[in-house]
């Protein structure tokens, strides 16, 4: 038997404990069942993580999603298509908006950056969006990674992945690092103190616990309170704090383009990405650049992606939605509103209330420098503002009571709270507040896009920082491998990346970067020589 349990642990390579020996004692007859079964030696002895159990027997509703990742039991096959890339390319905004418009629900981490925890988010979403499916909330469901783990189990994770048709979302480097040191991060609390919320029901539906989390953790708009002043510092962007990423600055630099390309989990990963999901076929891979999901060209690339893909082609009367930029508005929503019927508005002459205006006291707790911390549910009504384009079905929609753009979606988090919101009295207040904060959410979003960085400043950024330059240069070489190999047009269409070959050609003679695996399967930076390149294959 131990002989046996030492065999389920290499094929298993989880690592050793207590518990997972005890699964494979229990388990040992379904196991070595398996293992010697004609169907296994057939179809899934070759693989690197060979599934100790047969997939096909799984039950993925009652599994526990622990387990089979240490089985190796791949991921639910509950999804239609497969998606990948890097962020900033379209893949955490326009993708999923647009394809929640063609009943398509997109299933992404939830801020998971390790692999086991990362399988089983996936897993337990990939459920849930089967059942969404068998409701017929949807009528597809796409798996979306754009993430790259480097961590002892990522190889693992990534081979859990099963074959499926695959969308690949590619973009000028150059643009797509303009995109990141342009990324616009909604200002959060980050008071360690406020941290506990384990007073939140656990009845809600997860998505409204997130965003009753969320109203605690971010900046909430109050009836007494300017929304031009509150949204006036909310969007902040990337800078440097000892020497890593962080947010707090004003408007966007180029001087941050030297860290972003070093987040190799988000960005310009591909090549990699790629090599870790074995069972990805290039054949499988249809290929669309961002630019074929914006403005004019959105709506024909969705009705050739339905096409291909099984999902609806998009309305014609959504055309003006696909003309739309869905990051516009990316950190802006979802704004929460903490409505309290007797507080006053902080205007009430202007927005038509014509009482004077009255503060409300807020105790310690419930307002600090214009942030909300701990609520009193029955002294505030939660109302979310989202865009049409995010996943609004777990939430009640009272849009059609405000005259408001059809962008904007407003959602209470059950129907008792939708019955609070249509009183006479909440009503009177939330209509000219509501309004108003949208026209100031447009206008907030028309001065971020005055502050955006462009290309050029990427590659001047770029002409006076040699390192940074031939270490993006080597990046670039296996991010673009792929896309390379398949597509090879599109590289040598990419303006910007072409202006950067060209600033490189004065390091020609010089040895070049590569990434390569370190220690716990992390990427690290090596210089090589031009004929050890060549002797690799890398040149």
């Amino acid at each position: 038997m131990q002989d046996e349990i030492l065999k389920f642990y290499e094929l298993s390579k989880a690592k050793v404990c207590d518990e997972t020996t005890q699964l494979f004692i229990n388990l040992a007859p379904q196991i070595r069942a398996w293992l010697s079964s004609d169907e296994f030696r057939q179809n899934y002895s070759h693989l690197t993580y060979a599934p100790l159990l047969n997939p096909k027997n799984i039950n993925y509703e009652t599994s526990e999603p622990e387990l089979c990742f240490i089985l190796n039991i791949p991921l639910p096959p509950f999804f239609d298509f497969f998606i990948f890339g890097s962020h900033g390319v379209s893949l955490e905004s326009a993708v999923p908006g647009f394809l929640k418009l063609c009943g398509c629900k997109c299933v992404a981490r939830d801020g998971e950056d390790e692999a086991e925890f990362m399988y089983i988010s996936y897993f337990k979403r990939l459920v849930l969006a089967n059942k969404a499916k068998q409701n017929n909330e949807c009528v597809s469901v796409a798996l979306l990674i754009a993430d790259f783990i480097q961590d002892e189990l990522s190889d693992k994770f990534y081979a859990l992945v099963p074959r499926a048709k695959t969308l690949y979302i590619v973009r000028d480097p150059i643009t797509n690092l303009k995109t990141l040191c342009n990324l616009e991060q909604q200002v959060g609390d980050t008071d360690a103190n406020d941290d506990d919320f384990s007073e939140i029901s656990s009845e809600f539906d997860e998505t409204i616990k997130t965003a009753k989390r969320k109203a605690r953790k971010h900046l909430a708009y109050r009836f007494s309170a300017d929304p031009y002043i509150l949204s006036k510092d909310l969007i902040q962007y990337s800078l440097e704090v000892d020497g890593s990423l962080n947010i707090g600055a004003s408007a966007p630099s180029a001087d941050v383009a030297g860290l972003w390309m070093r987040e190799l989990y988000q960005c310009f990963h591909d090549g990699m990405l790629f090599n870790a999901l074995i069972n990805i076929n290039q054949v499988d891979i249809l290929i669309k650049k961002t630019e074929d999901l914006i403005g004019k060209n959105a709506m024909p690339t969705m009705c050739e992606l339905a096409r291909h893909f099984g999902f609806l082609e998009p309305k014609p009367s959504d055309e003006w939605l696909f003309n739309l930029r869905v990051s516009d508005y990316k950190a802006l929503l979802p704004a929460t509103l903490l409505a309290n019927a007797n507080e006053s508005l902080y205007n009430e002459n202007s927005l038509g209330g014509g009482g004077k205006h009255i503060k409300q006291n807020l105790s310690k707790t419930q307002q600090k420098e214009n942030k909300v911390f701990l609520i009193d549910e029955n002294e505030f009504l939660p109302v979310f503002i989202h865009s049409v384009f995010m996943d609004n079905s777990a939430f009640v929609d009272i849009s059609e009571l405000f005259e408001i753009s059809k962008l904007f979606c407003v959602l209470l988090s059950d129907s008792s709270d939708a019955m609070r919101a249509k009183d006479e009295k909440m009503l009177a207040k939330l209509r000219p507040y509501i309004k108003e904060l949208c026209a100031c959410l447009e206008k907030q979003s028309q001065i971020q896009k005055a502050k955006k960085i462009s290309e050029n400043d990427i590659l001047e950024y770029f002409k006076t920082h040699e390192q940074e330059r031939m270490m993006f240069y080597g990046l670039l070489k296996q991010h673009l491998r792929v896309l390379g190999a398949l597509r090879p047009d599109i590289l040598a269409g990419y303006k910007y990346y072409q202006q950067f070959l060209s600033l490189c050609e004065q390091d020609k003679d010089k040895n070049e970067y590569r990434l390569i695996k370190g220690a716990n399967n992390r990427y690290i930076y090596a210089l090589f020589s031009k004929e050890r390149l060549r002797q690799l294959g890398q040149n």
